[in-house]
């Protein structure tokens, strides 16, 4: 029985499409950017210099003034953020104005930004005469601060100011260490049009794009030291963007395609729409936006699991916390909480950690986040040796899998 239960958490993993529901906002504009405060802080940019905001309850149009067609979005409060866009255009909102930014070259096209404070804004774009170039905003002036003739950047991504990694071209990486701008320079398995970068839980880069000259497969890559390795590749419409929060990530592009991730890799599931999918962004591993053409926004609610460890690294004798974050951000749900450590090729289930199967019933109160002790003062014995052990946690319902994830852990 337990096997079989082990096998219903890890095999339930390849779901469809369930969580994802698409949300008409009343316009009919494509949408290209998106930017998330909170769950009910959402804005997006799109174009002919449209900017939504959305406040818990319905979707505000937001007058920019301008007619430029916008490609991104990065707010650091209700009352202060940017956009970029096409023709050279980056707009500062605050004061409830846009206020247009003169920038250092007027024939580029902004693709990209990563706003960290007031004083500290990045911008990427691309133009036939200057190529690809990365400006900087320190709260007083705009200076660029690197420049390739030769790369269309696309994409950027950060774990901090010290830690920026930019995307594009034919397999083009960037990366900026806080010191300077480095090209990596490390082979790909095939050439690649890049769109989009993200981080997995563990803090490597996840690069995604189209083989090239056919554009014709899916390729997604993750760096491993100095290589990239491929995680995923498969025939399918163009795919423009990527999201990992944990064990839950997403790829999404033409025709509303998805590709999930999941403890196998990744996947194709069924579309929620049909029009293309151009950005998606996770708050946690239960909710997410993405928006598309045709006005259509997508949002994902999804009853989720988060394993946590104080402390991944154990000696022999060292007491770590073990905690089961449940999220569940939609209706009142009954589910089966399991929590299983896998350790010596053995299952030992919560809440008394022997092998024979067990779990517990909990009831997850409507939009509820909570976390659930799973054990106050785990210790591993000592004379135990050396080795890799795992905690896993899965939510059930009666129509099957809702949520799982995993936890790594070693011991010496």
């Amino acid at each position: 029985m337990k096997h079989l239960i082990v096998a219903v958490i890890v095999f339930g993993c390849c779901a469809g499409s369930a969580g994802w529901q698409a949300i008409d906002t009343g316009v009919t504009a494509h949408l290209t950017g998106l930017d998330i405060l909170d769950d009910e802080n959402v804005w997006v940019a799109g174009v002919d210099g449209m900017v939504l905001h959305y406040d818990g309850t319905g979707w505000n149009i937001m007058d920019t003034g301008i007619e430029n067609n916008l490609n991104d979005i990065d707010m650091l409060s209700s009352e202060e953020g940017w956009v970029v866009g096409d023709e050279g255009l980056i707009l500062h909102y605050h004061d409830g104005i846009w206020d247009p930014v003169p920038d250092l070259e007027q024939q580029t096209s902004y693709e990209d930004l990563l706003a960290f404070d007031a004083e500290n804004v990045y911008f990427v774009g691309y133009g036939i005469f200057p190529g690809g170039m990365i400006l900087h905003w320190d709260g007083t002036e705009m200076t660029e601060v690197y420049q390739n003739t030769a790369a269309n950047m696309a994409d950027m991504a950060a774990l901090g100011p010290q830690d920026i990694w930019v995307v594009g071209g034919d397999g083009f990486r960037l990366h900026y260490d806080g010191a300077a701008w480095t090209q990596d320079t490390a082979p790909l398995a095939e050439s690649t049009k890049l769109f989009c970068v993200c981080f997995d839980e563990d803090g490597a880069p996840v690069i995604g794009g189209m083989r090239l000259p056919g554009w014709d497969l899916v390729k997604i890559y993750k760096k491993s030291g100095t290589d990239w390795n491929t995680e995923y590749t498969d025939y399918a419409p163009w795919m423009f963007d990527l999201a990992i929060h944990e064990t839950v990530g997403f790829f999404v592009g033409k025709e509303g395609q998805m590709i999930e991730k999941t403890i196998f890799g990744w996947h194709k599931i069924s579309a929620v729409t049909t029009r293309q999918i151009n950005e998606i962004n996770l708050i946690d591993m239960s909710r997410g936006w993405a928006v598309c053409d045709g006005g259509i926004v997508l949002r994902y609610e999804q009853p989720a699991i988060d394993i946590t460890l104080s402390d991944l690294d154990l000696l022999a004798g060292d007491f770590c916390e073990v905690n089961a974050v449940l999220m569940n951000p939609g209706s009142e749900i009954d589910v089966s909480v399991f929590v299983i450590l896998e350790a010596y090729g053995l299952f030992f289930f919560y809440p008394s950690f022997a092998t024979d199967t067990d779990f517990m019933e909990r009831t997850l109160p409507e939009n509820s986040f909570e976390t659930m002790t799973v054990l106050p003062e785990f210790a591993w014995p000592s004379g135990a040796g050396s080795g890799e052990a795992t905690f896993w946690g899965a939510l059930l319902d009666n129509t099957g899998l809702l949520g799982y994830d995993t936890e790594y852990f070693t011991w010496n």
